[in-house]
């Protein structure tokens, strides 16, 4: 008999014979390169006749991955056409052995809070319900958090397990100390910064039962808990469940199927849930479950858009005023502005030429410090004044960033009140953690944010937030843009108002009139929701079609165009009866760490996804380019 077996993390499988059937997910001892190593036995293989000579596997282990999880990933392997080399990893013990030393023991101190009788009912419905997959659609301070408690509570008297998602690592500090104080030593925290003790220390432990609760991020969703009863993703909207490097894959799929082989209940929760999951609510996949008011019924905050047209500044008369009154009142402000730096853009007003880094096509971000920064693949320069292409002095530099507005502000404000928040300022958990108790005490008055503002913070004092420049939240031209400028603005619009004191949100736009500003204004998701299908349907675009990215990627830009030039050609001999193929195009960022980036984009009725993918695999397995790289992204977030 014939095994395909998985070494190390190649991207290729060996295969090897052996005189009996062995179980798939088994390890095994194998000659590989003149050393004996060890390697999973992932496929079954069928061989008439072959002209190299078949190794014989050296010994069977009594070891084995769960089989749940190996079935997981054999799923993923075929949907996202991803070799097994980069999933198992996901799912394996972690090598470093440790001492018999455990977590520290923690005593949960807190009672689980009352439930609305609005969340009383959607906690019921959803442990009553036959259904395997829900949406909690809750507007900001709504109180979605508690529902998640309870339903884990009830998990843990069942004497099951729960896995419960972020989106970012900077949440799990703040929410791992929540659970500690319901679920005291129970819970486990697993994400991508831990020590790899830590992780074999949560390894052995979940592995056991001993914990049942796992909070965390992506990774978090292939910890091999017993018995699973639910698996709630927080903020399923967010772009970061989607992998962008290897293994590349979006949680949210990955969850619905784990919860079907493991027959367990999958929570998504969101007050601006993601176009593909709504549609699959209106298509009666998915469950759907309202929170119409805002917790202890604290009220919605009241909009004012300022037209920026009228304005000469970004800081604008009214928002100045209104910072103003919200300090009078010994009340906090938070200020959205989505770019980092202090001056977005440097270029020469003499050949009229923009600074650019060396090793990306992407335009350089000058920091106060005098460095100018590539956000790509972060690589800094001096910046002296001059111009690198013709040595002019006459330098303009354009664009506000978190820098710049956090000067301006410092001008007009106590400087000591101001705390910015962004990449730069928070490199490390410890730092944001702090940050954030700080803020929630009151020791600053303002806080300055890009994205990170809007996700999942709670200010009780917070009564005023400000969109800068609603424009240029999201730039790039993506068929989505829509879709995550208005999720982004009505996130961080939720950070005003959640508890006695009414909030306000100021935003600031170029088109006031919009039908995108209309639908945050009067928190109308189906307004816009269904304006972006209607778009997307015509250009069958998803939901309603399957999209499959094919990137190439090289250092010699003829190469690659010829490269990327054969794989259309061959991609499309074979399935242009099933897909749509587009010919190859540079990648929206066109040069990234000195490699050229091609791209193939791929648009297929969701009934042909599985001819497709099988094809491509095959297409892909067969191609060799030498230098040239090729990654397959299933289910992109965008297509540039």
């Amino acid at each position: 008999m014939y095994f395909n077996i998985q070494i190390d993390k190649q991207n290729m499988l060996f295969t090897y014979s052996y005189h009996q059937d062995i179980e798939l997910g088994t390890f095994c001892v194998v000659n590989f390169r003149n050393k004996e190593v060890i390697g999973v036995v992932v496929e079954k293989q069928e061989l008439t006749n072959t002209k190299y000579e078949i190794k014989e596997i050296v010994k069977v282990l009594d070891k084995k991955l769960d089989k749940s999880l190996f079935k997981l990933i054999t799923w993923m392997h075929d949907y996202y056409i991803e070799p097994y080399g980069h999933l198992l990893p996901l799912i394996s013990e972690p090598k470093i052995e440790v001492n018999s030393r455990k977590s520290k023991n923690i005593s949960a101190v807190s009672e689980i809070p009352a439930l609305s009788a609005e969340q009383e009912k959607i906690a019921n419905d959803i442990e009553n319900s036959s259904k395997n997959i829900h949406l909690i659609y809750g507007v900001t301070g709504s109180g979605k958090t508690h529902v998640y408690i309870r339903l884990i509570k009830k998990a843990l008297e069942q004497d099951k397990s729960s896995i419960i998602l972020v989106p970012e690592i900077t949440l799990t500090p703040q929410l791992i100390s929540k659970l500690e104080s319901f679920f005291g030593s129970k819970v486990a925290l697993w994400h991508s910064k831990l020590t790899e003790n830590k992780k074999k220390t949560y390894y052995k432990e979940l592995e056991s039962g001993e914990k049942k609760v796992v909070l965390g991020t992506r990774s978090a969703l292939f910890c091999n808990v017993k018995n699973l009863g639910y698996i709630i993703i927080d903020e399923e909207h967010e772009g970061s469940y989607k992998q962008e490097d290897a293994p590349r894959y979006h949680v949210k799929n990955v969850a619905i199927k784990r919860a079907m082989l493991e027959n367990a209940k999958l929570i998504l929760g969101s007050a601006t849930p993601s176009f593909e999951t709504y549609y699959q609510v209106k298509q009666g996949h998915i469950v759907e479950h309202r929170l119409e008011n805002r917790y202890n019924n604290y009220s919605m905050p009241r909009y004012e858009i300022v037209d920026l047209n009228d304005e000469r500044e970004l800081l604008t008369k009214t928002l100045i005023e209104k910072i103003n009154e919200k300090i009078e009142n010994k009340e906090q402000v938070i200020i959205l502005l989505n770019r980092k730096a202090h001056s977005i853009i440097v270029k020469c007003d003499s050949c009229n030429r923009t600074f650019e880094c060396e090793k990306c096509s992407t335009k350089l971000s000058l920091y106060k410090s005098n460095i100018l920064k590539c956000n790509q693949c972060e690589t800094k320069y001096k910046y002296n004044s001059v111009c690198k292409y013709c040595g002019s002095d006459k330098i303009i530099k354009l664009g506000m960033g978190t820098e710049k507005l956090e000067d301006k502000l410092c001008e007009m404000f106590d400087s000591e009140k101001i705390l910015r928040m962004d990449s730069d300022t928070m490199n490390t958990n410890k730092k944001l953690n702090t940050a954030y108790n700080e803020f929630l005490e009151g020791k600053y008055n303002i806080l300055i944010g890009t994205q990170i503002v809007a996700k999942g913070f709670h200010f009780p004092n917070v009564t005023l937030v400000c969109v800068i420049n609603a424009e240029g939240i999201n730039i790039i031209p993506d068929y989505k843009s829509s879709e995550k400028t208005y999720q982004l603005i009505t996130q961080v619009a939720g950070r005003a108002g959640r508890s006695e004191k009414k909030g306000e949100v100021l935003i600031q736009s170029l088109n006031p009139d919009s039908s995108l500003i209309s639908s945050i204004v009067n928190n109308d998701y189906e307004k816009i929701y269904e304006d972006q299908m209607n778009f997307r349907k015509i250009l069958n675009y998803p939901p309603y079609s399957k999209h499959i990215k094919i990137v190439l990627t090289g250092t010699d830009e003829e190469k690659l165009q010829k490269s990327s030039n054969d794989l259309y050609i061959i991609i499309n001999k074979y399935i242009s009866n099933l897909a749509t193929v587009y010919t190859p195009s540079n990648a929206g960022i066109y040069k990234i760490s000195k490699r050229y980036r091609k791209i193939i984009n791929i648009i297929l009725n969701r009934e042909n996804d599985k001819k497709v993918k099988k094809i491509l695999k095959q297409i892909i397995e067969k191609i060799n380019y030498g230098t040239i790289r090729v990654l397959v992204d299933v289910d992109s977030n965008s297509m540039f």
